[in-house]
């Protein structure tokens, strides 16, 4: 504390906090502790095991280790969406000092306002309300839901000094999923146009070269053919540490057409509206779904949007482009296989039937695959299509498509949360794509430095060869 100077006209309060109180708050705000003078540093794992769990005792008696992880729930009410406090327990059994046996997962929720229903309108398997907690375990809850440190003081002066203000640009447009059912995924819609991509002004669409395998049909029995294509990403202005990618490997240059309203020149270009309403709604769809298991992280993969470019689907022997001013499109629903609901993101309509993703990993049987999907036999490996894994996308006809409306109500993982874990994915996109770009710089030096290398070699060879040889 000897070279902290405190700035002009600066009001400072010195508390004494507990330390779990501390390491709640760091925790939950993503933060570390620093420990002056000792050259500590307690990381999240250390700010975990300090501020979110606690050795209590169970009905039986016995000590137990409870973890919990704070959440918020989005609940479909009678009069909208709501949000309800609620926390993810994991409760394990203590013996001879240690941590023993599976522990017990189980979500606790307020159940002052109401009961948390299922799809199915029954109590969700392993909830409990907080009222049938014990005193000791309610005392948890309560604590562990206090509102952490609040720096929007901080975050005022900042949007103060901000030359940009951010306003409510969003529209809900229309869906094949009946407007009914689709109160809650408004709301998420909203949060993401608003917070995430509202404005094309503050968005750039980049195009960067890459290589591609070619999908032109070739008889022979060639390895595969890598050619030249374009990869797409999304800049956001006010916010360098974040990147979006789009497309994978990218687009063959090869496969561009007067069809494609893309650029396929290398450089950076203004964000199209069309595409910027087109990814939100893909977006928001996309973290809808993933938001259906209160509690779980959000798990994105890095080609996870690359049905937003043109590509082809596993059962389809050209190109599909998507209809970025068709506001239809995309939209989740059930592909029926058998007894079993996959879950899929529909991103147009094509002669053969719709263009659907496969949103789960999911191993179905010939004979449980809708009829009528074109190309059939390609897809099986083994008896099976192994979906999310080697299958992605095909076309399916348009009656195999469902919309269960289970799955567009009910509680799942809050707006924050899910706008959280994907500012997280956005970031961590931008950091990889600042590490490769710098092995690339490197890998170049180092390419430059051999080739000046090899070319001073053979001058001192020559040099040399004319010295042997002269009389």
């Amino acid at each position: 504390m000897t070279d902290f100077e405190a700035p002009e006209n600066a009001d400072l309060f010195i508390k004494p906090v507990p330390l779990k109180e501390l390491a709640r708050n760091a925790y939950m705000l993503g933060a570390w502790l620093s420990w002056l003078g000792e050259e500590v540093i307690m990381n999240e794992s250390l700010m975990s095991f300090l501020g979110m769990k606690a050795i209590g005792k169970n009905r039986r008696g016995d000590d137990c280790l409870y973890e919990s992880e704070v959440l918020s729930l989005q609940q479909s009410g009678v009069d909208g969406t709501e949000a309800m406090k609620a926390q993810k327990w994991r409760v394990s059994a203590i013996s001879g000092g240690e941590v023993s046996g599976t522990p017990e997962v189980m979500l606790v929720y307020e159940d002052e306002r109401g009961l948390l229903l299922s799809e199915d309108t029954t109590l969700i398997d392993s909830v409990k309300g907080r009222s049938q907690l014990l005193p000791e375990e309610q005392a948890l809850f309560d604590h562990w839901n206090q509102p952490v440190y609040d720096f929007s003081a901080l975050a005022t002066l900042s949007d103060e000094n901000s030359s940009t203000e951010i306003e409510d640009s969003y529209k809900p447009e229309s869906s094949m999923v009946s407007i009914e059912l689709l109160a809650s995924f408004f709301d998420l819609e909203r949060a993401v146009n608003n917070q995430v991509m509202p404005d094309c002004k503050r968005l750039q669409l980049e195009v960067v070269e890459g290589k591609a395998v070619s999908d032109r049909d070739d008889d022979s029995d060639a390895d595969m053919l890598w050619v030249e294509a374009r990869k797409y990403q999304i800049r956001f202005m006010d916010h360098p540490d974040w990147l979006l990618p789009l497309g994978g490997s990218g687009l063959p240059v090869e496969d561009f057409s007067e069809q494609i309203n893309l650029p396929s020149e290398v450089g950076s270009y203004p964000m199209p509206d069309s595409l910027r309403c087109h990814l939100v709604r893909h977006i928001a769809w996309v973290l809808f779904w993933t938001g259906r298991d209160p509690g779980e992280p959000l798990s994105l993969v890095p080609g996870q949007f690359y049905p937003a470019i043109p590509f082809r689907p596993d059962n389809l022997k050209r190109l599909f482009v998507p209809n970025y001013h068709n506001p239809h499109f995309p939209f989740l629903a059930s592909m029926a296989c058998g007894p079993h609901k996959l879950p899929v993101l529909v991103h147009g309509e094509v002669p053969e039937g719709y263009v659907c993703e496969a949103l789960e990993r999911r191993d179905v049987m010939a004979g449980d695959l809708p009829r009528g999907i074109p190309g059939r036999d390609s897809l099986l490996i083994n008896g099976s299509v192994p979906f999310a894994s080697m299958c992605w996308s095909l076309v399916v006809p348009v009656e195999a498509i469902e919309f269960p409306e289970t799955w567009y109500q009910g509680a799942r993982t809050s707006n924050t949360q899910l706008l959280a874990d994907f500012r997280h994915f956005l970031k961590e996109r931008a950091a990889i794509d600042k590490a490769n770009a710098g092995k690339q710089q490197a890998g170049d030096s180092t390419g430059a430095g051999k080739v000046l290398l090899t070319c001073v070699s053979l001058v001192v060879l020559m040099a040399l060869l004319i010295v042997m040889l002269s009389p």
